[in-house]
C-alpha cells in the first residue's frame, strides 16, 4: 500500500502539476526536490503507486549507473564490476523504495554520484569545459537543498581519498 512519505511526496508533485503551489522547503527538515522529479511522470502516469515507487527506483539505478562509471574509471573494470555486484544485492537500497522511507536519503545517492561524474570529467579534461562544473556544482547544491546529511557522502569521499593515500590524482 501507500505510505504516508510517498503521499507526500505524491500529493506535493500533484500541487506542483496543477500549479496551485511551487514549495521550496515542504519540512523543517527536508527539501522537494524529488517532488520536483516526480511531477512530469505523474503529470504523465498518474499518481499511482507503482509510478512513485518506479520514479525512485530509476533515479537510484541511474546513481548506480554513474557510480560504476566512476569506479570503472578510477579502479578499472573488476573492482567495478565488484562494486556493482554489492550495490545492487544491498537490501537497503531497494527496501526504502519498496518501503516509501526515507526515500530522500537514496536519491541523495544518485546527486552525489552525478556531483562527483561531472567534476571529474571537469578534472580529466584539463578544466577546459566549465559547463561540466557547472553541472556538478548544480547537482550538489541540490542534494544540499534536499538535506543536510547529503554532506555525510562528501565528508567520506574526502577520507576515503586521505586514507587511500591519494591514491587516485587529481
Amino acid at each position: 500500500g501507500l505510505n504516508g512519505e510517498e503521499a507526500d511526496k505524491g500529493y506535493i508533485a500533484l500541487s506542483i502539476i496543477k500549479a496551485k503551489e511551487f514549495p521550496l522547503m515542504k519540512h523543517e527538515y527536508t527539501g522537494v526536490i524529488l517532488s520536483y522529479l516526480l511531477a512530469p511522470i505523474v503529470g504523465l502516469l498518474g499518481t499511482t503507486v507503482a509510478t512513485l515507487r518506479l520514479t525512485v527506483t530509476l533515479w537510484i539505478l541511474l546513481g548506480v549507473m554513474l557510480a560504476y562509471k566512476i569506479t570503472k574509471e578510477w579502479f578499472g573494470r573488476r573492482v567495478a564490476a565488484f562494486f556493482l555486484l554489492l550495490t545492487l544485492t544491498n537490501v537497503y537500497l531497494f527496501q526504502t523504495v519498496k518501503l516509501g522511507f526515507f526515500i530522500e536519503t537514496t536519491i541523495l545517492f544518485t546527486f552525489f554520484m552525478g556531483s562527483v561524474y561531472m567534476l571529474w570529467g571537469y578534472v580529466s579534461l584539463g578544466r577546459l569545459n566549465r559547463n561540466l562544473l557547472f553541472f556538478s556544482a548544480l547537482l550538489f547544491g541540490l542534494g544540499l537543498s534536499q538535506k543536510i546529511i547529503f554532506l555525510y557522502y562528501v565528508i567520506a569521499t574526502i577520507l576515503c581519498y586521505f586514507l587511500m593515500g591519494r591514491k587516485i590524482k587529481i
